[in-house]
């Protein structure tokens, strides 16, 4: 068995997986692509998926990883899982650590991150992608890396990134196109916490962070948990944010996500209340306030003031739909 500590990897990445046999090979191309001139590890957690995924997974590895040399591999059976870890045989920087649940951890509430401590406790900094996204630059992880090793007072940054509508066989852009209109000709912009408020200026397949800010957040007792908007918003309380104006990934929207399986009051209602919960926390923060009333005043006009008002919610009906700790007024 290799011991984590032969293998000193600046950068972890996470990729958590569920039933997305048919996209997961993208991911892993776009992770094993990458050129850097430090180790990573890329640790893929597969929650028990039923769809085949973990058989896809495993002849990945057996494809194109060496799990022979037991210098560079080993594999083990756990209470949890069974757990592979190996190295590219051709990208020598590139190691992947796969953990193939037992059991759904999701539907039961249990955490999947302590599995991952062997790989991820000791590292600089943490990049995410979600099974069913996938990379598109080569160079992404050391731009990102070069970038926070040389501005320090940075806890995260990002980048642009294409969304594919499978169910529609389109392409569009993400959510900050007017920014780097309006500034033509730049390598990149900085990110604020209103930014984050008002567009969402990375989704989970840009971000790298460092691992120690992260660390460090003391988190409050959200009623929600901690979602990726209240991960970021505290990785920008630490420390400034940047976006490359480069494309380097593709959010793949399909109908397997949880945001694709809602109704369109049902997604109102989860974000309604996921604002609340994250304003209560942090309600002496003016941007926060300023950011709620905005989000309030947008609910009401939805569903009080639509010229579509018919098909609509009433005041009270809004209330009663959305329940929230305090009443919208």
């Amino acid at each position: 068995m290799v011991a984590n500590n032969m293998i000193e990897h600046p950068l972890a990445v996470r990729c958590m997986t569920y039933n997305q046999a048919r996209y997961i090979t993208d991911a892993m191309n776009g992770f094993c692509m990458q050129q850097t001139n430090f180790p990573f590890v890329c640790t893929i957690v597969d929650d028990a998926s039923t769809d085949g995924e973990q058989e896809v997974i495993r002849q990945y590895l057996n494809d194109n990883f060496d799990l022979q040399d037991a210098s560079i591999a080993y594999e083990k059976d756990e209470a949890y899982g069974h757990v592979t870890f190996a190295r590219h045989k051709t990208n020598v920087n590139c190691y992947f650590a796969v953990v193939y649940l037992n059991e759904n951890h999701y539907s039961q509430r249990k955490p999947k991150a302590p599995y991952l401590k062997e790989w991820t406790d000791n590292v600089k900094y943490i990049a995410l992608c979600e099974g069913d996204d996938y990379w598109t630059d080569p160079l992404k992880l050391q731009k990102q890396v070069d970038f926070l090793e040389s501005h320090p007072d940075y806890s995260l940054c990002c980048h642009r990134f294409k969304i594919y509508h499978e169910n529609k066989d389109t392409w569009s852009d993400d959510y900050v196109g007017a920014a780097f209109a309006a500034n033509p000709n730049v390598e990149g912009l900085d990110v604020i916490n209103a930014d984050n408020f008002r567009t969402r200026f990375t989704w989970t397949l840009t971000l790298c962070y460092r691992k120690e800010v992260a660390d460090a957040i003391v988190w409050p007792p959200y009623k929600f948990g901690h979602r990726d908007f209240n991960f970021h918003y505290h990785l920008l309380k630490a420390g400034k944010g940047w976006c490359f104006a480069d494309y380097m990934g593709v959010y793949r929207m399909n109908d397997g996500g949880v945001w694709a399986r809602m109704s369109n009051v049902e997604m109102d209602r989860f974000r309604l209340n996921g604002y609340e919960d994250f304003y209560l926390y942090n309600r002496d923060d003016r941007d926060v306030l300023e950011a709620y009333q905005y989000w309030i005043e947008g609910f009401y006009k939805k569903y009080v003031f639509s010229p579509y008002s018919r098909h609509k919610l009433t005041k009270n009906g809004l209330n009663n739909t959305f329940p929230t700790n305090s009443t919208i007024r």
